[in-house]
């Protein structure tokens, strides 16, 4: 699996182009009132300004050569960025994935990631630049039941479980890509916030479901459905708890055996998480 596009909510659209096109120094796609599109080697990150993200942050993760990892180090200090350290380490290592990472923020507070997966043949042999950032390889999603929506997500989209424990944190993906389901409880790792909950939107590409079924909840919403061209359409609640913390819910369901090779947008918007087949 692959992320294609993934789009994030700012209201500091000058900070982040100044971050992301100048300090990073991504080719910038798009520059037009409310939305800035950057180019990150295979992937787009894009932000849509949204007046009502002061109080959010994301995580997402960019993939670098598998043997660069000291040399973006050295270039994301020379560059003014202030890596994350937690009893003076800066580089964390991930035994089951064989990957190894370094962790900033940018201007949003958004949780950046550099990830260098060692099971990977990207091995580079160039000084280490903006064009090392091969691709967005992770894009947190803080939910209310893990279980629920990762074992959803995994039937519909032909997804697999990349670690985690099953209950607060399953990665669903592989090395190129990964949807991080995590409980919305559980603070991230490495620098221990607790997960928001807010507007996002995640192109993948790769083999899903064909078809779906339609499905109902006792409140008789309609969970799936299949749209005039065939292509299956779902989605996924957001509702408020009582404490008013937003929760997100996958209330999909499908019974397609059949696949088709094609890629799928999941929103976040308005309350709503909104799966669907492009």
């Amino acid at each position: 699996m692959k992320l294609v596009e993934i789009t994030l909510c700012t209201n500091r659209s000058a900070a982040i182009k100044e971050f992301y096109g100048t300090v990073l120094g991504l080719d910038i796609l798009e520059d037009q009132p409310g939305r800035l599109s950057f180019r990150a080697g295979e992937s787009v990150l894009a932000f849509r300004e949204n007046a009502a993200a002061d109080q959010s942050f994301y995580h997402i993760a960019f993939t670098i050569p598998t043997n660069k990892m000291s040399e973006a180090k050295q270039w994301a200090t020379a560059r003014g960025i202030t890596l994350f350290s937690r009893e003076g380490q800066e580089e964390f290592s991930f035994e089951s994935w064989h990957a190894s990472a370094l962790y900033f923020y940018d201007p949003d507070d958004n949780l950046i990631e550099f990830i260098a997966h060692h099971t990977l043949d990207n091995a580079s042999t160039e000084a280490f630049g903006p064009e090392q950032l091969l691709r967005i390889s992770e894009i947190g999603l803080p939910v209310d039941d893990v279980p629920d929506v990762a074992s959803k997500l995994k039937r519909m989209f032909q997804l697999e479980m990349w670690g985690g424990d099953g209950q607060q944190f399953t990665p669903l993906g592989d090395a190129e890509g990964v949807l991080i389901v995590v409980d919305r409880r559980r603070p991230w790792f490495p620098d221990g916030r607790v997960p928001t909950v807010f507007e996002t939107a995640v192109k993948i590409s790769g083999t899903v479901p064909a078809s779906h079924s339609a499905d109902s909840t006792a409140e008789g919403k309609v969970l799936a459905s299949e749209s005039a061209d065939g292509m299956a359409e779902s989605k996924v609640l957001a509702s408020e708890s009582a404490d008013g913390t937003a929760e997100g819910k996958v209330l999909a369901s499908d019974s397609a055996e059949s696949t088709a090779s094609g890629s799928v947008s999941l929103v976040f918007q308005d309350g709503l998480y909104e799966l669907e087949s492009v």
